[in-house]
């Protein structure tokens, strides 16, 4: 039995370049994933934290995680059931918070529609959006009625603005510790097996085997957002802000500790 593949490390420079439901972590880490839920109109406020990784993620014809490189593996694939890529990172959820709480721990999922715009924020002002000097980000969800009336989920709608350089706090940092560190992405969205994918193929009939009509193709193209989904760029006056004294690098916690002068890599907060 082949072993299954780990997400790849995702990389802010590289995985944006136009050119170019697991719960639980099965590899020690027992704890229940809680996911952001973005699944509704408003304005939602996130802190970046640590390294992000990429990965394919299908729910039909059958549910099945994949890493870029081996999508020769998926039966379905190979007969036209094409699927985007989808990229995931630690996150505190700041979303209506009031004076002297915490945000929440939470995973954040989406495609390049939203993660492009980490990218674009690295791209400009040369800082890693989730490293100790990365911003709050705002998303702003909208969600347009159908001609039915009722909210089109399939047309939802993200704007991404960077807020203002957001240093990690004691109590962050102490939340994160105290909840047993960063959630192990890489695991979480571990590859599906071959031998699994082959039984989930063979389980379905030739009728359900038979792929719809679909707006991606193995092209590159299926990897750009729909045009749907707009971004806006911030002005960079928005993270002039300077280092607070409760900074992670004033208060000598490793946890969150100085990041190489190049701020190249996220995982130098852990």
């Amino acid at each position: 039995m082949t072993e299954a593949r780990k997400a790849a490390k995702g990389n802010w420079d590289e995985d944006f370049n136009d050119n170019d439901e697991n719960k639980e972590n099965p590899e020690g880490d027992r704890r229940k994933t809680n996911y952001a839920d973005l699944s509704k109109p408003g304005k939602y406020v996130i802190r970046l934290v640590g390294d992000h990784v990429r990965f394919r993620k299908r729910f039909a014809p059958y549910k099945a995680t994949l890493q870029e490189d081996e999508l020769d593996i998926d039966l379905a694939y190979v007969e036209g059931w094409y699927f985007p890529k989808k990229y995931a990172v630690n996150i505190i959820n700041k979303t209506g918070l009031k004076e002297g709480e915490v945000g929440k721990h939470e995973v954040l999922e989406k495609g390049p529609s939203v993660f492009k715009n980490f990218a674009n924020y690295k791209s400009v002002f040369g800082v890693d959006p989730a490293g100790k000097k990365g911003p709050d980000f705002l998303i702003d969800v909208k969600i347009p009625k159908g001609d039915d009336g009722k909210p089109n989920k399939l047309k939802t709608e993200y704007t991404v603005t960077h807020i203002k350089e957001a240093p990690f706090t004691p109590e962050e940092i102490a939340m994160i510790k105290e909840g047993g560190g960063l959630y192990d992405l890489s695991g979480i969205y571990r590859s599906t097996s071959s031998e699994r994918i082959q039984e989930m193929w063979e389980a379905l009939s030739p009728e359900q085997r038979k792929a719809p009509k679909s707006k991606f193709s193995k092209s590159d193209k299926q990897d750009k957002p729909d045009e749907s989904n707009k971004v806006e760029a911030s002005a960079p006056d928005s993270i002039e802000e300077p280092m607070t004294d409760n900074a992670p690098a004033d208060s000598g916690e490793d946890l969150f500790g100085d990041a190489p002068s190049d701020e190249s890599t996220s995982a130098e907060l852990f």
